[in-house]
């Protein structure tokens, strides 16, 4: 095995979900975590991610919703190829908005840590391939 560990830039507003998800994944990935999407925004020009898991709901910033950093992600060159995760506390409804703005995957929270692991595993392995 590598010594790199695939890194996961995680963005959401509420500091117990970053910790909670380091917590459950932080021993597999590096977690990288910000809490709005601004500082998303600059991450992901400053690194270069495996996988990125956005929140839909985050302050204001210019960059407030998880849909408009995956856009941003998706139309620049360097980062298009990112396989990303939306995730957030509303509702299905979202799910199709999250497809439209290239997001791979959507949760709602609270999600399934077996589903998550799983997605996240599928989505490394074809962006890998």
């Amino acid at each position: 095995m590598d010594d790199k560990k695939i890194k996961i830039l995680v963005a959401d507003n509420d500091p117990s979900f970053l910790y909670a998800f380091e917590f459950i994944f932080g021993e597999d990935y590096e977690i990288v975590k910000v809490q709005d999407g601004f500082s998303a925004r600059v991450m992901t020009e400053k690194e270069i991610f495996d996988l990125i898991i956005l929140d839909v709901m985050m302050p204001p910033t210019g960059f407030n919703e998880g849909f408009e950093i995956c856009k941003y992600v998706k139309s620049n060159p360097m980062t298009k190829n990112i396989p990303v995760i939306i995730m957030t506390n509303r509702s299905e409804q979202d799910r199709s908005k999250a497809i439209e703005a290239g997001a791979e995957a959507y949760f709602t929270k609270p999600f399934n840590q077996n589903e998550l692991k799983k997605t996240i595993e599928h989505l490394l392995s074809q962006s890998k391939g």
